[in-house]
Protein backbone atom coordinates (compact mmCIF):
# COMPACT_ATOMS: atom_id res chain seq x y z
CA UNK A 1 0.00 0.00 0.00
CA UNK A 2 2.67 2.33 0.98
CA UNK A 3 4.74 1.31 -2.46
CA UNK A 4 1.42 2.37 -4.32
CA UNK A 5 0.23 5.65 -2.31
CA UNK A 6 4.31 6.74 -3.22
CA UNK A 7 3.85 6.03 -6.99
CA UNK A 8 0.64 8.24 -7.09
CA UNK A 9 2.18 11.31 -4.96
CA UNK A 10 5.05 11.34 -7.68
CA UNK A 11 2.44 11.00 -10.35
CA UNK A 12 0.07 13.85 -8.79
CA UNK A 13 3.19 16.11 -7.99
CA UNK A 14 5.74 15.65 -11.06
CA UNK A 15 3.15 14.14 -14.30
CA UNK A 16 -0.09 15.09 -13.44
CA UNK A 17 -1.37 18.86 -15.12
CA UNK A 18 -3.88 20.89 -12.43
CA UNK A 19 -6.49 22.86 -14.38
CA UNK A 20 -6.44 25.18 -10.92
CA UNK A 21 -2.86 25.83 -11.25
CA UNK A 22 -2.80 26.90 -15.33
CA UNK A 23 -2.56 23.52 -16.14
CA UNK A 24 0.83 23.63 -14.70
CA UNK A 25 2.29 20.04 -12.14
CA UNK A 26 2.37 21.34 -8.51
CA UNK A 27 6.56 20.49 -9.31
CA UNK A 28 6.84 23.42 -11.49
CA UNK A 29 4.90 26.01 -9.26
CA UNK A 30 6.84 25.16 -6.15
CA UNK A 31 9.92 24.99 -7.96
CA UNK A 32 8.94 28.06 -9.19
CA UNK A 33 9.04 27.52 -13.09
CA UNK A 34 5.80 28.71 -13.90
CA UNK A 35 6.81 31.71 -15.95
CA UNK A 36 9.17 30.16 -17.80
CA UNK A 37 6.97 26.74 -18.76
CA UNK A 38 3.95 29.95 -19.39
CA UNK A 39 6.33 32.15 -21.72
CA UNK A 40 7.43 29.06 -23.68
CA UNK A 41 3.80 27.97 -24.32
CA UNK A 42 3.24 31.80 -25.40
CA UNK A 43 5.93 31.30 -27.48
CA UNK A 44 5.13 28.47 -29.22
CA UNK A 45 1.45 29.39 -29.26
CA UNK A 46 2.78 32.40 -30.93
CA UNK A 47 5.03 30.55 -33.61
CA UNK A 48 1.90 28.20 -34.79
CA UNK A 49 -0.30 31.31 -35.46
CA UNK A 50 2.19 32.49 -37.68
CA UNK A 51 2.69 28.93 -39.56
CA UNK A 52 -1.06 30.07 -40.19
Amino acid sequence: MRERLTEWVAYYNHQRYHVSLENLRPADEYWGRQDQIVAERQKTKQLSLLKL
